[in-house]
């Protein structure tokens, strides 16, 4: 029983803090950002970086920021790597992510800049990024985005929306083409998007994003049954020496333990074809592991019921708040807390969509 009030208060603090989510502040986002575009600029008629550079180089770039407020606002300058979400897509936003086992030259090592930088009320000013390229001289591009964000106090019990901006930067040497290439480095079995699945670990280990993608899986059993069968039509994409988890939902089902293929075919809109065929296990141990973990929780003989009935209309009301929060926070962020200035808005990597 002390059990049931333990998991009773867990979830009434989860209600709580989803009706405190509304405490949203409403102010606008106060600052613009713009690139100054150098000579070395390969198309001056976009708003990102698309540089042409050389080996061992050292250049200055320069970004404008514009304090539109009337107080004055402190700015925090990250230069992130491209990386591939979870969802499939190139991404900016993050910094933290762990360095790709085939990625030779990083933006971290390249870009030397202050970390961030204070604004007056109705005025801008010009912040510079020292660029340092590598000795050798490399095919492909060096991905990435320069991440403005603006530095808000924390209120406790508040959600505090950080507003800011991304402005791509995409490296490049040379016209010599990149063959692309794709592999499969794992298949195991995992909790997916809150469900019973299994992931393959994709890894691109070229210096080429490739954009446009779309997979076709099936899995099948030792009595070559299938077992699922999908397909990811939406034009996803993979940075440059990056690796993603690109996850095959069992939908809610449990997982069986045995022997399994994985039959995965990757293509591209240049007309590339990836094909794999992995064979792989889902143990007892695994399978008991990932199953309890999504388990509803069943009353006992021994203890009444009422208490979760209650924890189920507590959890179906607390769940629902959250999606509601969850969607409205993701239509404001992609509004206003991350954007990528880039002249091709349909595109994740900078640069022209003839890279995808």
């Amino acid at each position: 029983m002390q059990a049931i009030t333990q998991l009773l208060l867990a979830m009434s603090l989860i209600l709580l803090t989803c009706l405190n989510v509304q405490t949203v502040s409403g102010e606008e986002i106060g600052f613009n950002v713009q690139a100054k575009l150098p000579e070395n600029q390969q198309n001056q008629e976009i708003s990102y970086y698309d540089l042409r550079m050389q080996p061992a180089q050292q250049q200055e770039i320069t970004m404008t920021i514009f304090n539109t407020s009337n107080q004055e606002q402190t700015y925090e300058i990250n230069v992130n790597q491209a990386y591939t979400n979870k969802n499939g897509f190139i991404d900016y936003e993050r910094n933290d992510i762990e360095v790709d086992a085939s990625q030779k030259y990083r933006l971290a090592d390249i870009a030397t800049y202050a970390p961030e930088i204070t604004v007056s009320p109705q005025t801008s000013i010009d912040f510079s990024i020292q660029l340092t390229m590598p000795e050798e001289v490399f095919d492909g591009e060096i991905l990435g985005g320069i991440q403005v964000l603006k530095k808000t106090k924390e209120v406790e019990g508040e959600i505090v929306n950080r507003y800011g901006y991304i402005i791509g930067l995409r490296l490049t040497e040379t016209d010599t083409p990149v063959q692309r290439k794709l592999e499969v480095n794992e298949v195991r079995a995992e909790k997916t998007f809150g469900s019973t699945g299994i992931v393959a670990e994709i890894q691109n280990p070229t210096m080429e994003g490739i954009g446009h993608l779309k997979y076709d899986v099936e899995i099948k059993n030792k009595q070559e049954e299938t077992v699922r069968k999908k397909t990811f039509d939406k034009d996803m994409s993979i940075a440059p020496n990056s690796t993603y988890d690109f996850a095959v939902d069992w939908e809610e089902e449990s997982l069986e333990a045995g022997d399994y293929v994985l039959h995965l075919v990757i293509a591209d809109a240049k007309g590339n074809h990836w094909t794999f065929d992995e064979p792989f296990v889902i143990t007892e141990e695994e399978a008991e592991k990932i199953n309890q973990s999504l388990l509803p929780i069943a009353p006992s003989n021994n203890n009444p019921s009422w208490p979760f009935v209650l924890l189920g209309m507590l959890s179906g009301l607390a769940v629902s708040l959250l999606l509601l929060y969850l969607r409205k926070r993701k239509q404001r962020q992609q509004a206003l807390t991350v954007r990528l200035i880039s002249a091709d808005t349909s595109a994740h990597i900078p640069g022209s969509s003839d890279t995808l």
